[in-house]
């Protein structure tokens, strides 16, 4: 326990020079040691973002789900999140009040009452013109939302539905963006603002409705096929939903939680070092980069 809190302070101290001026990242990564320091714990819950951290970089799960380091979302994420908030609320219309113009007043209303607020956007510091850019990108995905569908024929069960469910030892956690009825089908459809991924990476795509249909399974809810809403690019992912993905699913959710217990009772979460380290939070204190300087 001792050389585990030394390894922290460690860290910290690195932390601390790299950081230089940046006194309020500083002061709370201070907190967080403190606090965790002396304790570490498995997580209460999984989720699909937390199982993808782990299969992306182990050492980047310990360090988010386990030290409980900070690591404030980016621009890219931030503007998924003010999309989202638009499109749930739009959602939540009656279909005749699902229009461009109300869509509009929206996003209106959710930046001057909410986001302009919001302090992880405060930390990007960005000037006027760079505001204007992040509005415009995020206008630019309702757009192509509304380029995919027309949202007054959607037949809206939920939204932003907040799913907990147990898979053996470990819960996990999942809010899903929509869930719509179509020809006596529950279909889950989730939206993405980023790229669609290369053909060779499309399994990690679809790994997210995967769980939620094998979720909602457990809650005696059947979904007969996903959607997926690429909103920059117009595009559409769509299919049915087998056994054989909501098995591959559940199995996900078994290996990977007994990989993570496994990890934490060895103390030896791996470093997996790959292009995806330059968007990284925690570069600056992986033993993987810090240890090549």
């Amino acid at each position: 326990m001792l050389a585990d809190t030394r390894q922290k302070a460690s860290k910290l101290l690195v932390v601390q020079v790299i950081a230089g001026t940046n006194s309020c990242f500083v002061s709370q990564l201070i907190y967080y040691f403190q606090v965790h320091c002396l304790q570490k714990d498995l997580p209460k819950y999984l989720s699909h973002s937390s199982m993808a951290t782990y299969e992306s970089c182990p050492k980047k799960f310990e360090y988010a789900k386990i030290d409980k380091i900070p690591d404030p979302p980016g621009r890219a994420m931030l503007i998924g999140t003010f999309v989202h908030a638009i499109l749930e609320d739009l959602m939540t219309n009656d279909s005749p009040g699902r229009t461009i113009d109300q869509v509009r007043t929206i996003a209106r209303n959710r930046w001057d009452s909410w986001f302009i607020k919001n302090k992880d956007y405060i930390a990007l510091g960005l000037d006027n013109s760079q505001a204007v850019a992040f509005r415009k990108e995020a206008w630019d995905s309702i757009e192509g939302y509304f380029a995919i569908e027309d949202p007054k024929t959607v037949q809206v069960l939920a939204v932003e539905k907040r799913v907990e469910v147990r898979f053996g030892e470990v819960s996990v956690l999942g809010f899903i963006d929509r869930l719509e009825a179509r020809d006596d089908n529950t279909i889950v459809s989730d939206y993405k603002t980023g790229k669609v991924p290369h053909p060779n990476f499309k399994d990690g795509a679809l790994a997210q409705p995967y769980l939620y249909a094998a979720m909602l399974e457990k809650l005696d809810t059947a979904i007969s096929e996903y959607r997926i809403l690429y909103l920059n690019s117009q595009t559409e992912i769509t299919d049915k939903i087998t056994r054989n993905n909501i098995e591959s699913a559940e199995q996900r959710v078994h290996d990977t939680w007994g990989a993570i217990t496994q990890d934490f009772e060895n103390g030896n979460f791996k470093t997996k070092p790959s292009r995806l380290c330059d968007w990284c939070g925690y570069k600056q204190i992986c033993p993987a980069w810090v240890s090549s300087r």
